[in-house]
C-alpha cells in the first residue's frame, strides 16, 4: 500500500520566515498573530495529497493564535487526528506535537522525556490501514545535547518494543549525525533533507525514520515557506 506521508514543524504558525523577521516579529511568541501561515499548511496539504502529516510546535488554542490543531482539521480530510500537548503557559502559548490522518487512528500515546526545561515528549498514534496497522510517532527533542542524547536513547527503548511497521517522524535539533547511533541500532530505514532554516536550508534537523517493512519510493524537502522549517515529505510503500 503506497501513502504519502509529512513532518513539519509549524512554528506556532509565527511566519518568521527570515532572520530579520525573527528579529523584528519576536513578539509573535506572546502576541496574536495571524492564521495565514496555517492555512497556508493546510493548503500544502491538499496541493500534495498527503495522507499523513505530524506538526511541531502547533497551537490547540491559546491567547496568541488561533486554534491551529483545529485549522488543519477543519481544512483538510485529514479528519483524524491527536494533538499531544508540550506545555501551556497561562493561556498564553498552548503548544505541542501533533498528527493527522487521512485513515482511523486506533489508539495513542504521549511518552514524556526526560530532561529539565522545556517539556519533550513522543506522541505515538496507531493508525489502521485497511487490513493493516502502523505506529507513527513524532517528536521534538531539546536543544541541549546532553539531555536529547538520553531522550533519543529512550525514544530507541520504546520503540524496540514496537509489534507493528513503524514510522518516527520530527525535529530532532541535532548538531551530529552520531547522535542518532541508538536509533541506528535498530536498523530503520532514515529520510531526511535539509530544512532548517527556511530561507537557506543548510542543516537537516527534520527526519523519519522508518521500520524495513517500507520501501522508500522517494523524498524530499518541500518549498513552502511558512516557518523556519521546511516541510519533509515522502512517499512510502508499506510492503506485503
Amino acid at each position: 500500500m503506497k501513502i504519502k506521508i509529512a513532518t513539519f514543524n509549524i512554528e506556532s504558525g509565527m511566519g518568521l520566515t527570515n532572520s530579520l523577521k525573527h528579529f523584528l516579529f519576536f513578539w509573535r511568541n506572546f502576541l496574536p498573530h495571524s492564521s495565514k501561515p496555517v492555512k497556508k499548511a493546510a493548503d500544502f496539504i491538499n496541493n500534495e495529497n498527503i495522507d499523513i502529516i505530524s506538526f511541531n510546535e502547533i497551537d490547540n488554542g491559546s491567547f496568541r493564535s488561533k486554534n491551529q490543531f483545529e485549522i488543519i482539521n477543519k481544512g483538510t480530510n485529514l479528519k483524524e487526528n491527536i494533538f499531544f500537548p508540550t506545555y501551556n503557559v497561562l493561556g498564553i502559548a498552548n503548544q505541542g506535537n501533533s498528527i493527522h490522518s487521512k485513515y482511523p487512528i486506533i489508539t495513542h500515546e504521549n511518552y514524556r522525556l526526560p530532561g529539565k526545561g522545556e517539556p519533550r515528549y513522543l506522541g505515538k498514534a496507531v493508525i489502521s490501514l485497511d487490513k493493516e496497522k502502523i505506529s507513527f510517532f513524532t517528536t521534538h527533542l531539546s536543544l541541549n545535547d546532553y539531555i536529547r542524547k538520553e531522550q533519543i536513547s529512550e525514544i530507541a527503548n520504546i520503540m524496540k518494543k514496537e509489534k507493528y511497521p513503524s514510522i518516527l517522524s520530527g525535529d530532532f535539533n541535532i548538531n551530529d549525525e552520531n547522535e542518532l547511533s541508538e536509533l541506528n541500532k535498530l536498523n530503520y530505514q532514515k529520510i531526511e533533507a535539509r530544512t532548517y532554516p527556511s530561507w537557506k536550508p543548510e542543516r537537516s534537523l527534520d527526519k523519519i525514520f522508518l521500520s524495513n517493512h517500507f520501501k522508500i519510493l522517494r523524498s524530499y524537502a518541500s518549498k513552502l515557506l511558512i516557518s523556519d522549517h521546511l516541510p519533509l515529505v515522502a512517499e512510502i510503500l508499506l510492503e506485503a
